[in-house]
């Protein structure tokens, strides 16, 4: 009867070990998730509101994907001078991430971008109008920083706000 018992009693500890890595992986993934919300943060709360360009490498893969509205090409230094025209346009910009969620290696932002448009950016001139634009951006992480960004706002309402024409493509 005791060698009987004491398979049970493996097939107990085997399963305790499961859960217990299961557990680890449950926390290695949520250690991560909080990682990148962390990451894509300082998107908004340095890039975009405090124009810290000098920590694009921190925060971005050099073969950074980007799809935005309006956006010419989708490499990541094509971005950031589009971003830097955004921020020469409105140097008062201030992006705000409303809402963050993680799921795996993908983090969703819904924003809003306020900003008094008093400078010229995008071929654009100073207007003196504000700006309050909704949207949502999706970022895809790898290793603790970003490696493809989709951007959604409606860039006709930004040209309405400001009162302008958008630039030809």
């Amino acid at each position: 009867m005791a060698s009987k018992a004491r398979p049970e009693a493996d097939d107990k500890d085997k399963n305790k070990n499961k859960d217990k890595d299961k557990d680890k992986d449950k926390n290695r993934g949520e250690h991560d998730q909080d990682r990148n919300k962390h990451v894509v943060r300082q998107v908004f709360d340095d890039l975009f509101s405090r124009g810290r360009y000098d920590l694009i490498d921190k925060i971005y893969s050099p073969n950074c994907v980007v799809h935005s509205p309006g956006l010419k090409g989708t490499s990541l230094n094509e971005s950031v001078e589009e971003g830097k025209s955004f921020r020469a346009a409105a140097p008062d910009l201030r992006m705000t991430a409303d809402k963050i969620e993680a799921r795996g290696d993908m983090v969703t932002v819904e924003w809003t971008a306020k900003g008094k448009n008093t400078g010229r950016g995008d071929g654009i001139p100073a207007t003196g109008k504000s700006i309050h634009i909704r949207g949502r951006s999706t970022f895809r992480l790898a290793d603790g920083k970003i490696t493809e960004v989709t951007n959604n706002y409606d860039q006709n309402e930004l040209f309405k706000q400001l009162g302008v024409k958008p630039p030809k493509q």
